[in-house]
């Protein structure tokens, strides 16, 4: 949550930490929801800073996990980022 606040500060810096610490500890603890969430905002960050490829890669690796686990209006939002980013 804390990155998300950041990405609207405008502080990407300190959005990508934020958001590779709460990446790192979801998957140490095995917590599938934050995981998802974490995954989903480091694509933004990526797809921010111009990295395409990255971007949907993570994008795409949230969507499944968020499919995986039945919040089926958190892959629709993903999945249209997703039709964005390669129509740009």
């Amino acid at each position: 949550m804390l990155a998300e606040v950041y990405v609207e500060l405008g502080d990407f810096e300190q959005a990508w930490t934020m958001a590779r610490a709460a990446h790192d500890t979801a998957q140490r603890a095995g917590n599938q929801l934050d995981l998802a969430e974490a995954t989903f905002l480091l694509g933004k960050l990526h797809a921010s800073r111009g990295d395409t490829e990255q971007a949907e890669r993570l994008l795409d690796d949230a969507a499944t996990r968020f499919e995986r686990l039945g919040h089926t209006d958190r892959v629709a939002e993903i999945r249209r980022q997703l039709n964005a980013l390669s129509n740009q």
